[in-house]
């Protein structure tokens, strides 16, 4: 896939998950990050992750299910093969507690940004099927 074809279904990945997502009371805002929206020209597909954050208050378990089918759908939608993604984490963030809003602030601010971080995460998740991690069981 070319990169400016990469970088228009990106965005309209973006647009419809985002539209989707502002028509669901439980959920407030989404941000996206990482490679897809920082350097789009650089992101690969079948290769590179597509990071979401979804934020929202006691989010329940249906409109997570929802919002997974949503995310997976617009994937095939757009031949993205995100599920070809050595992820090592959940591609779906849902900030939706106290707890959780403070990890994700811990996670913004860089300290776990490390080398040594990533070592322990990557010997954590390496042995978890895929499908634990792309459906955020973890």
């Amino acid at each position: 896939m070319q990169t400016s074809q990469n970088t228009i279904k990106l965005k309209d990945f973006r647009t419809e998950f985002k539209n989707w997502c502002q028509q669901n009371s439980e959920i407030v805002d989404v941000e996206f990050f990482g490679s897809a929206i920082d350097r789009p020209n650089e992101w690969v597909r079948g290769k590179s992750d597509i990071d979401v954050v979804v934020f929202g208050n006691n989010i329940s378990g249906e409109t997570k299910r929802l919002t997974h089918k949503l995310f997976w759908g617009l994937n095939q939608k757009y031949d993205l093969r995100l599920e070809d993604v050595a992820a090592l984490h959940p591609l779906i963030f849902f900030i939706d507690s106290p707890h959780r809003q403070v990890l994700y602030a811990l996670i913004k601010s860089g300290k776990f940004d490390s080398p040594e971080f990533r070592k322990l995460l990557k010997r954590i998740l390496k042995n978890l099927p895929k499908d634990i991690i792309h459906n955020n069981y973890i």
